[in-house]
């Protein structure tokens, strides 16, 4: 006959059995009965789970029920290029760059007046900055802070200037 210790007193007890003889606990769960109604309740709220996470309701061009074009955000795409680049340009002035993890939540941006060039062609100019958690030379993780001029021409994004902790590692010749 195979036993199993009771969890509550520690005697040896059937594995058959459902209550200790000894201190009368309970050994056996009963299994949880899940009905028709409730399957059809746990997916009704696993899709509407699903369809609120697919999208944050924005649209690029044109907003719902409406013909019209959506005005377009000037600064759209400004962060995640700004953090993008960030972790390609950053990553390898760190100790130990696989320990690198750049917190989404810290970086932020400002509006620079526009970049103009000898023929008289604008840019838009930001100012984006964060922060990277890596560990250092001990094996500490610490908190730098990195920061960057963008431009964006064309729809791309590239950097003209980027600082890691106030020291410069990026400069594009002839934008600042």
């Amino acid at each position: 006959m195979a036993l199993r210790k009771c969890k509550d007193c520690g005697t040896d007890v059937s594995k058959r059995a459902e209550t200790c003889p000894q201190c009368g606990a309970p050994l056996k769960r009963k299994p949880i009965n899940i009905s028709c109604g409730g399957c059809l309740l746990l997916l009704i709220g696993v899709m509407v789970i699903g369809t609120m996470s697919l999208g944050d309701g924005r649209f690029d061009h044109y907003q719902q029920g409406s013909s019209e074009p959506e005005t377009v955000d000037p600064n759209e795409g400004v962060r995640g290029a700004g953090y993008e680049i960030a972790k390609r340009i950053v990553t390898p002035e760190l100790k130990a760059p696989s320990t690198a993890e750049y917190p989404w939540g810290t970086v932020e941006f400002s509006v620079m007046p526009d970049y103009e060039d000898e023929s008289g062609a604008k840019a838009g100019r930001w100012l984006v900055r964060g922060a990277v958690d890596a560990q250092n030379a001990f094996g500490a993780t610490i908190r730098s802070w990195w920061e960057m001029i963008l431009l964006r021409r064309g729809g791309q994004f590239f950097p003209v200037h980027v600082q890691f902790e106030e020291r410069e590692i990026y400069r594009a010749s002839g934008y600042l």
